[in-house]
């Protein structure tokens, strides 16, 4: 009766003993006897003769292998046993599908995987595949880089799995979402003509929008003029360049989304100036009246010229000046102020010209007292007058008076009145 030592599971790679024993009823057995193990490996049929033998199995799976014992009279007995084959690596490979993605209808994606595996030897030996449903339909796609077009709008969760050379599978998702066909193009904000000086660098943001969600990493901005007879084309939101050279240039920007749609061209003018340092000329600053009376008005008046051409930019024109204990701003070239208060003013003229250079001058309104104001010291007043005129009106009929009651007597130096009582 032969025996295989029953049913085991062994690692793949390593090798395995084998030992059959068998009993029989001959006192002499296993004298004569004839002993051997057979099974099928990967597909060939394999033989050991002998009670004993060691095999490495690679290739995974379960076999069944036969002990076969013939005794010395040919009697013959075979014991099966089971053995399983298992991986040494148990460990799956780790799957890097890449990252999302958003498309338009109609494009043809390509899908880039990677993995890596405990296995020293990895890749080797492995297989790398995709899937996914579309249309209803399964997709398997080989290859750890593989291309598909989508056609029908819709999120496609996009699988790469990896199978490492002892079976083990690892996987990852992506998702792609296919959005119907754009058609809109993006929305351009005006950009205004610009001056600079010559060896300024110009810095310029464009303002774009669009309806795709994926504008701010898919759209195309380009700008081109003519610069020293050559064509310059820049790219990206913004516009940054050195001018060097005086002159008008005439630059065009076309933005573009990620579907090709373009918006219409915006252009705008960079003027680029040699830079000014000379100061305006003040042809003139003056005064209607230098000297007034409190509460009259004064009209100022002021010319201007800025490499000889006339300024006429109202705003250049500053008069400042400290009335009653604040600073007075006037502005223009022919303003006008009420002076209440006397006083010695001095008035500047600043005249600046567009690149901030400026020019002075000064004036001068004296400001005497309104003589209509002016208070006359306190005298005797009407009724004062009066009184007096009163007294003396008084002291006149008192006199009077006085002298018709005086009594008659003789006079020192005068002969005696004789005249009758009676004529008196």
């Amino acid at each position: 009766m032969p025996n295989g030592g029953g049913d085991r599971t062994v690692v793949a790679g390593v090798p395995t003993d084998f030992n059959g024993t068998a009993t029989d009823n001959d006192p002499g057995f296993p004298a004569g006897a004839m002993f051997w193990w057979s099974f099928v490996y990967n597909g060939t049929p394999m033989n050991f003769s002998g009670q004993n033998f060691s095999f490495t199995f690679w290739v995974l799976g379960t076999y069944p292998l036969d002990f076969t014992a013939v005794d010395p009279w040919g009697n013959m007995a075979t014991a099966r046993i089971l053995v399983t084959v298992e991986s040494p690596d148990k460990e799956p490979p780790v799957v890097n599908a890449g990252a999302d993605l958003n498309v338009i209808a109609g494009a043809t994606v390509s899908l880039n995987g990677s993995a890596t595996d405990n296995d020293p030897t990895f890749p080797s030996g492995a297989i790398f595949y995709w899937t996914f449903v579309y249309s209803g339909n399964l997709q398997n796609l080989s290859g750890p880089n593989a291309s598909f077009t989508f056609v029908a709008p819709g999120t496609y969760a996009v699988t790469l799995n990896v199978r490492d050379a002892w079976g083990n599978i690892g996987s990852d998702s992506r998702i792609v979402v296919v959005r119907p066909p754009d058609t809109v193009p993006p929305i351009v904000q005006p950009i205004t003509d610009k001056t600079i000086n010559v060896g300024t660098v110009l810095h310029i943001t464009a303002q774009a929008s669009d309806n795709s969600a994926d504008f701010a990493t898919t759209g195309n901005y380009t700008w081109t003029f003519r610069y020293h007879n050559a064509t310059v084309t820049l790219y990206g939101a913004s516009f940054d360049f050195l001018f060097e050279l005086h002159g008008d240039y005439t630059v065009t920007l076309v933005v573009m989304d990620g579907t090709g749609n373009a918006a219409a061209a915006r252009t705008f003018v960079v003027r680029v100036i040699i830079p000014d340092v000379t100061a305006p000329v003040i042809g003139g600053a003056a005064v209607d009246k230098a000297t007034i009376n409190a509460g009259e008005t004064v009209h100022f008046s002021a010319s201007a010229t800025d490499n000889g051409a006339d300024l006429t930019d109202t705003s250049a024109f500053v008069w400042t000046f400290t009335y009653n204990g604040s600073t007075r701003t006037l502005t223009g070239p022919t303003p006008a102020f009420r002076f209440d208060v006397a006083g010695t003013y001095t008035v500047t003229l600043k005249v600046s010209d567009a690149a901030g250079n400026n020019a002075t001058r000064a004036v001068t309104v004296t400001v005497n007292e309104n003589p209509s104001t002016v208070t006359t010291p306190p005298g005797p007043g009407l009724e004062v007058l009066a009184l007096i005129l009163v007294v003396v009106a008084v002291g006149g009929i008192i006199y009077f008076i006085g002298r018709r009651r005086k009594p008659q007597g003789k006079a020192a130096g005068k002969a005696p009145d004789n005249t009758d009582e009676s004529e008196k």
